[in-house]
């Protein structure tokens, strides 16, 4: 039986793209048949170093982060890996925060640092049936 494709979403800050680049060179053997989808400036240096096909859109700053949510957010992309500057404030900033309250609203795993894309990319590549094994949501209902 063929392992399930992932898509996931990728969006690096300026500071952050070479960890992105040697993140997914590190994991690109077992990402071949998964699905990527990319801001602009970090798919296309994901393009370059690993060889692997990324879509493209907008760049962060251009809505590409809104992008991504509405990937997100219409059940197409099942993990977004966003390796983050938290030192430097990005005038696109409300769009970095929808992009995590998709997330969070819609429980996709999101990493924002090397430490936990490690884990998500390690659940995606290795373990995606877990992905759609979280408990229900607990209801509102006492």
């Amino acid at each position: 039986m063929e392992e399930p494709k992932i898509t996931l979403g990728l969006i690096a800050h300026n500071n952050c793209k070479k960890d992105m680049v040697h993140l997914i060179q590190a994991y690109a053997h077992l990402m071949k048949g998964h699905h990527l989808i990319a801001t602009k400036s970090t798919g296309e240096l994901i393009r370059k170093h690993t060889g692997l096909p990324v879509i493209l859109k907008e760049s962060g700053p251009d809505g590409g982060e809104l992008q991504l949510g509405g990937f997100v957010a219409s059940g197409i992309i099942k993990a977004v890996i966003f390796l983050r500057d938290p030192l430097k404030r990005k005038s696109h900033e409300p769009d970095v925060t929808a992009l995590m309250r998709v997330c969070d609203a819609h429980n996709i795993p999101l990493a924002t640092n090397r430490a936990t894309a490690a884990c998500v990319l390690h659940t995606v590549l290795f373990h995606p049936d877990k992905l759609e094994d979280m408990p229900p949501k607990e209801s509102d209902d006492p």
